[in-house]
């Protein structure tokens, strides 16, 4: 997970390849890779691989709407619009690209519910 944060912090925009390791990190699954028809993960260190369609997993590091989603379904409403504003304030501040909006909107999520466990 540190990894993942790592990545969606840094990042200059988000990804479908995000998107994956994202989907994954919330569903308790080890994020293989993304292949281009979606995201290849294992259940579980020496599982089998599975699969699921690049159509089923939410672009919320490319997507402010499916971020906000997420962050809806994991978070109490307050909590998540006050992370998005948070972020935007914190991207607009910095005079970042817009670009780099969702994927620390995700970051933040994701940091959000794991103190919430």
């Amino acid at each position: 997970m540190t990894d993942l944060l790592a990545r969606l912090e840094v990042a200059e925009a988000g990804s479908r390849e995000l998107d994956g390791a994202v989907w994954c990190a919330r569903n308790g699954y080890v994020f293989v890779m993304w292949d281009g028809a979606g995201c290849v993960y294992r259940k579980q260190p020496g599982y089998g691989i599975s699969h699921i369609s690049q159509s089923d997993v939410a672009p919320v590091t490319t997507s402010l709407d499916a971020a906000l989603a997420l962050a809806e379904r994991v978070l109490d409403h307050m909590t998540a619009l006050g992370l998005l504003h948070a972020v935007i304030d914190m991207v607009g501040g910095n005079g970042w690209p817009s670009s780099r909006i969702a994927p620390l909107f995700c970051a933040a999520i994701l940091k959000a519910k794991g103190a919430e466990q």
